[in-house]
């Protein structure tokens, strides 16, 4: 008659012939080996927050960070009355702005981390490109007279005044704003901080 090996205080035993058969060292094994595995797959979901200094410290090095480009264009049509003829032109100008934030701009505690808590304080959204129109893209429907570089540089003048006027209009700033924080919130939870809060200078 087979002996019994019982676990005291539950209902499951092994028998003699059980222990002796190859098969029960080999699940045996595969279940030692997948505790392991498991072990160490939670081990390295833990967040490595004593080492995320020194990649705070990096991201202001990267100074300008984009968030969004509009594509703009902007019809000019300009006349000038003379006695003898008058002088006309019309053109659209186009171009690209960029929208982000200038890392050099951070306050000196700009990102501020306790625990698994990380207070991040960005510089306001701002035009990255100080020029927005693309000259190779300016195109002229309509020319009369021979218009001078002086008109010709006021139209473009208007033309980027309202380019940037569209590209900071408040929906474009707060689209801006949404994907600096969904970006920020990605990198510092990578970091191991899981209590994000983002806020911009004003």
């Amino acid at each position: 008659m087979a002996k019994k090996y019982k676990k005291r205080g539950t209902k499951e035993y092994f028998t003699d012939e059980m222990v002796r058969s190859p098969w029960f060292w080999v699940v045996l094994a595969i279940l030692f080996f997948l505790y392991l595995f498991l072990t160490k797959t939670e081990e390295k979901k833990e967040p490595e927050i004593g080492n995320s200094t020194t990649q705070i410290t990096s991201m202001k090095e990267i100074e300008e960070w984009e968030f969004l480009t509009i594509h703009l264009e902007e019809l000019v049509d300009t006349i000038v009355v003379r006695k003898f003829n008058n002088l006309r032109s019309t053109k659209i100008y186009k171009g690209n702005a960029r929208l982000g934030i200038d890392m050099k701009k951070c306050g000196k505690n700009w990102a501020v981390c306790k625990n698994n808590s990380a207070n991040i304080t960005l510089p306001p959204i701002e035009l990255i490109d100080k020029e927005i129109i693309d000259e190779t893209q300016t195109q002229t429907f309509y020319e009369e007279g021979k218009i001078s570089a002086t008109i010709k540089n006021e139209m473009r003048s208007r033309a980027k005044r309202e380019m940037k006027k569209k590209a900071l209009k408040k929906e474009n700033l707060q689209a801006a704003e949404q994907n600096a924080q969904a970006q920020f919130k990605k990198i510092f939870s990578a970091l191991g901080y899981q209590d994000i809060t983002i806020k911009f200078q004003k």
